[in-house]
């Protein structure tokens, strides 16, 4: 019944973990707890039904986290557009900012504007030793252009930020750690990130 979705997902909800973010995370299986074909590649698993619950989901959490592989394969909107409710603001781990210019989060005017997490280049990490640094406005990257940094990064940095998106730069996009602190520098307010990761879900679609 969806509308004791909301009521069921609050009563099941995991407490917040050392970051002080609740972590949330989705995917889905068959009922022989298959995530993907033998050949790894996408196939269709859930409902109409489930979709929804992914979006109430969505609906009460502050942050969605997925790859930028996922965005490259499924170009997701990561939207609560099934239910009422906000959505999530969009967070991408992305080491080498290579999300692409056309994909809906940067296009599309019904999804909110991504945060990118990116890689540390050896400028920014010597002025941020060990934390992120967040990218808001090109003004917020010229600091950073003082010769030691690619020409190419920085132009891509620069038209990621004109598009809309905030850049968060950590040491290591691998780290749980540092990808909790970019989100919690974003959005000092944050008590929950939802996981949808093409990856982390074996290749279920994401949308």
């Amino acid at each position: 019944d969806a509308g004791t979705l909301p009521a069921f997902i609050g009563a099941s909800v995991p407490s917040p973990g050392a970051s002080g973010l609740r972590v949330t995370l989705s995917f889905a299986q068959t009922l022989n707890g298959a995530l993907a074909t033998t050949e790894g590649t996408p196939m269709a698993i859930s409902g109409h039904e489930s979709l929804r619950m992914t979006h109430w989901l969505r609906a009460t959490h502050d942050a969605i986290l997925v790859g930028v592989g996922t965005v490259v394969a499924d170009d997701p909107s990561l939207t609560t557009r099934l239910v009422p409710g906000p959505s999530p603001l969009p967070v991408i781990l992305d080491t080498e900012l290579r999300i692409p210019d056309d994909c809906r989060l940067l296009r599309d005017l019904a999804c909110r504007r991504p945060l990118i997490i990116g890689k540390h280049t050896r400028a920014s990490a010597t002025d941020s030793p060990g934390g992120p640094i967040l990218l808001r406005t090109a003004a917020h990257l010229a600091p950073l252009l003082d010769g030691s940094v690619p020409a190419a990064w920085a132009e891509r940095t620069r038209k990621l930020l004109d598009a809309g998106a905030s850049v968060a730069l950590v040491p290591d996009t691998r780290s749980w750690p540092a990808v909790w602190a970019a989100v919690r520098m974003a959005l000092p307010d944050a008590s929950s990130v939802m996981v949808e990761d093409r990856k982390s879900t074996r290749r279920t679609p994401v949308t």
